[in-house]
């Protein structure tokens, strides 16, 4: 015991490891001298290293997870991880048996170090230095062929003595960094000068990529030593970590950040190991420091952009990297089923034929118009000449067109908007990109009609004065059309006031008010490519509406707004609408399918829909605090990607292969 005791080694192998452990028969560690704590995670999966724990573990290793056991609550400031509760972690440390300053803590994850690093640096800033990590990790362990177990390992009978002691010289917050970053910059110093190292990778250092974070770029005099720098990609230890350090070795200041203060621990293992042993970790990280509205990067970007949340392309991914197209996306509200091949010829041919890839697109797109304008006539049962192309204008996706009532309506202080929440995010987003305002009512529990008397109220009180009410209809999320209430206060509203009506899943709902445009030239419909015809990665949208107010629209979007392929495609989508809006009927007796089958779920309680997906809430006698987010994380750990929403789960309608596998999963939660 007593030469483990005092062992101060930063990290020990695998065989290390095996030839100093024992454990009994059930799973408790032995010597209690030696703790090993799994420290897995998945920033992408939060409960992957849970359940990767739970699948197989070096035998006696307790689990400690980063959001839960090594970060503290989220708030305003402090980052994505927040340094843990000091007596709360202590409590979970003695409870593993770990006595301060006497075990030997191991910790070790399969992600190069990134999160047994975590608690690694925790341990030393509470005054723990008897901690290491296990070179190789898991994998390591693993590769030599020794045991996994997967029984979790029982808390031991003798309870550790663990007082924390942090160590306040090894931290710094946003206000000290914030000085010490004009220090850097007013240094004239070429050697020997503080230093401030980013830890992430270099894209992301640069601004050219930010997975996570809601702004992009780095702490102004930075410099760029990313973590991966640190081991091999088998997760082993470099041997030159003293050379990797040689640059900056007599800074009389070194501190180190990330983008909330994880692997920013690999690095500071490194320069302990290098010897330097002086390195403080800025906590927050980037992702506390963006979260200041005054602490813009560049004085000329907007204050009120760094406390705005930009729009995910994929809502139910951590990050903005590509989807897996091996998972079911039932989170986007697309068409499972891409274009038939003979229509997918029609367009390549059209592309070797037709377009000229040297020449800019028909900036006009009168031919697409017409066509539009005929469908709208057709699918409203109007004679053929109600609409022409003097009613249609053709945008890069409905946000496009959103954008430009937006600015034709609202901008520069003349008018807010409102909208009904739950609704579309994109009104909301677009606006307030153009520093526009937004009302926003609530909605009714039971059916989703709009709060009629808040609505009124705004619109007599609102300041500026509300110049375009959205609707979607039938809405997003909840999947109803407008009832016959909110129709009544919408034809009762002023002249002067733009009603916008969504009608993205028309094709699904059969229910258009494109009839009404005549008698009410303050009325626009939108609608899109992207869903029933199939054309999402097209990016096509259509406004209809009158001719003056088309006319705005012209003249305010961008010229040449839409690729000639994507106005190739809208128009023979339109030529064979008839085979592509085929494939709405197996969609909808699906959709019935799915309401029908879940109807029974134990918690869950599914409205009634108008369109390709369904809305899926909590039942009255379940809170829905963290339940939905777990349902949510469990389908996509089993390959199923949906929506989660504050009070509800958004699920597309998929494939018949797609829905069964959804429901199937759904019934095990």
């Amino acid at each position: 015991m007593s030469q483990l005791k005092y062992c101060q080694q930063l990290f020990v192998s695998p065989q290390w490891l095996f030839g100093n452990i024992t454990t009994s028969d059930n799973n408790t560690q032995d010597d209690s001298c030696i703790v090993v704590v799994d420290c897995r995670f998945s920033l992408t999966d939060p409960l992957l290293g849970r359940s990767q724990y739970q699948m197989g573990h070096i035998p006696g290793a307790y689990y400690l997870d980063l959001n839960q056991d090594l970060s503290g609550a989220v708030g305003q400031h402090g980052g994505r991880h927040p340094l843990p509760d000091v007596s709360i972690l202590a409590d979970k440390l003695a409870q593993m048996g770990i006595n301060h300053g006497e075990s030997l803590v191991v910790a070790y994850d399969d992600s190069r170090l990134a999160f047994a690093s975590r608690l690694w640096w925790l341990l030393r800033y509470l005054g723990h230095e008897n901690v290491a990590v296990l070179d190789g990790g898991f994998s390591g362990w693993q590769s030599l062929g020794y045991p996994v177990s997967n029984i979790p390992s029982t808390i031991p009978g003798t309870r550790g003595n663990f007082t924390p002691h942090p160590q306040a010289t090894k931290i710094v917050d946003f206000n000290y960094v914030k000085h010490y970053v004009k220090q850097i910059n007013q240094s004239t110093l070429t050697e020997n000068k503080p230093v401030l190292i980013d830890a992430r990778e270099g894209d992301r250092y640069r601004g050219e990529r930010e997975p996570i974070d809601p702004i992009a770029g780095h702490i102004p005099g930075a410099i760029n030593y990313p973590w991966q720098g640190v081991t091999n990609a088998q997760g082993y230890l470099l041997s030159e970590q003293g050379e990797r350090w040689q640059a900056i070795a007599n800074s009389p200041e070194i501190i180190v950040y990330c983008g909330s203060g994880v692997t920013a621990c690999v690095n500071l293992l490194s320069l302990e190991i290098a010897g330097i042993s002086t390195a403080k970790l800025y906590p927050g990280s980037w992702s506390d420091w963006i979260s200041y509205q005054t602490n813009n990067m560049f004085s000329f970007i907007r204050p009120d952009l760094s406390e705005f949340t930009s729009y995910k392309p994929h809502p139910s991914s951590d990050t903005l990297e590509p989807v897996n197209t091996e998972l079911d996306r039932l989170d986007t509200n697309e068409s499972p089923y891409d274009l038939p091949q003979e229509i997918k010829k029609k367009l390549a041919e059209t592309f070797q034929h037709t377009i000229e890839s040297n020449r800019y697109p028909d900036g006009g797109h009168e031919a697409l118009k017409a066509e539009i304008a005929q469908y709208v006539s057709e699918s409203a049962g109007l004679s053929s000449d109600s609409f022409s192309a003097v009613h249609i204008s053709v945008g890069n996706g409905s946000d496009e067109l959103i954008r430009s009532l937006l600015i034709s309506t609202c901008l520069g202080g003349a008018g807010s908007i409102l909208v009904a929440n739950p609704t579309f995010s994109m009104y909301a987003i677009l606006a307030q990109t153009l520093g526009i305002s937004v009302v926003s009512v609530g909605r009714n529990h039971d059916h989703f009609e709009m709060d009629l008397a808040a609505a009124q109220t705004a619109l007599e009180g609102a300041n500026p004065p509300v110049r375009a009410v959205f609707v979607v209809h039938p809405n997003s999320p909840t999947a109803n059309c407008l009832t016959i209430s909110e129709l009544n206060w919408l034809q009762g509203l002023p002249p002067d006031i733009l009603v916008v009506i969504d009608e993205a899943y028309f094709e699904f709902s059969q229910n258009t008010l494109v009839e009404k445009l005549i008698k009410h030239p303050n009325w626009v419909i939108l609608r899109t490519f992207s869903k029933a015809f199939r054309l999402a990665a097209m990016r096509v949208g259509y406004c209809v509406g009158h001719p003056q107010v088309i006319s705005i629209l012209e003249k305010v979007r961008l010229p040449y707004n839409l690729p000639s392929f994507s106005l190739a495609g809208a128009l023979v989508a339109l030529q064979n609408r008839q085979l592509l809006l085929s494939s709405i009927a197996e969609t909808l007796t699906e959709r019935d399918k799915l309401i029908r089958d879940l109807s029974t779920h134990p918690i869950l309680e599914v409205v009634p829909s108008n369109t390709n997906f369904i809305y899926v809430r909590l039942k009255h006698n379940h809170s829905p605090d963290g339940v939905l987010k777990t349902i949510s994380q469990k389908l996509r750990s089993q390959g199923t990607l949906i929506r989660l929403l504050p009070g509800g789960l958004r699920i597309t309608i998929g494939t018949p292969e797609e829905n069964a596998r959804t429901l199937n999963r759904l019934g095990q939660i």
